[in-house]
């Protein structure tokens, strides 16, 4: 009978913003555990190799090795022996690695801060990020978030995107303050400043 592995970690299609990557699992065998090797390809060839030899040949051990995984999409698999020489192979998965965060940019017509404004206003955000997951703006304190489906999020082209809102329900002389967050899918996350409106709807009085 051949050996068996259960993953505890990293789950299949994981998006880490580390480089550092604990691979651990669950090995068994009726007979005994002689090795087991973990195989890490990036998107040309193979990245990676490691190799954990069990002491005692044991019948059950949790074991898991840290690799370091620079920026990239990697397929990995564990191959493991037992003492009797059967093999077993676990299925194929995928980890991403993503460090970089995500940009953004205000555009026209977005009010800049400290500006006086009337009824309502218009707010574009620039975004690049290939991975994207949402947006959160924040308005007067309070959150909402938008997803990649949203009509609020248009997908210009791969990894830009274009945020756009109206703001309404403004009241006279009143401040509001608002900014945005964007994150991606390896929870990297960046804040831009919060901006200040006045809504001001008096007309000038010249004597």
């Amino acid at each position: 009978m051949s050996p068996n592995v259960t993953i505890i970690i990293p789950s299949n299609n994981t998006y880490s913003p580390n480089i550092s990557i604990n691979f651990s699992a669950n090995f068994s065998d009726d007979i005994g555990l002689k090795n087991a090797t973990i195989y890490i390809y990036n998107q040309t060839s193979l990245y990676n190799s490691t190799n954990i030899s069990f002491s005692g040949n044991p019948l059950i051990s949790v074991s898991g090795i840290v690799i370091n995984i620079i920026e990239g999409i990697y397929n990995w698999f564990w191959k493991v022996f037992d003492t009797s020489s059967n093999l077993f192979n676990t299925q194929n998965r995928t980890i991403t690695i993503d460090t970089n965060y995500p940009q953004i940019n205000f555009t026209n017509p977005t009010p800049s801060n400290n500006s006086g404004k009337q009824d309502g206003f218009n707010i574009n955000v620039s975004i690049f990020e290939i991975n994207l997951a949402n947006i959160t703006y924040n308005w007067n304190g309070t959150a909402t978030i938008y997803n990649t489906s949203s009509s609020a999020l248009t997908n210009l082209s791969t990894g830009y995107w274009m945020f756009n809102l109206t703001q309404t329900g403004l009241i006279e002389k009143q401040i509001y303050t608002y900014n945005v967050t964007i994150t991606d899918v390896a929870n990297n996350a960046v804040s831009s400043k919060k901006v200040k409106v006045l809504v001001d709807n008096t007309m000038p009085v010249i004597n």
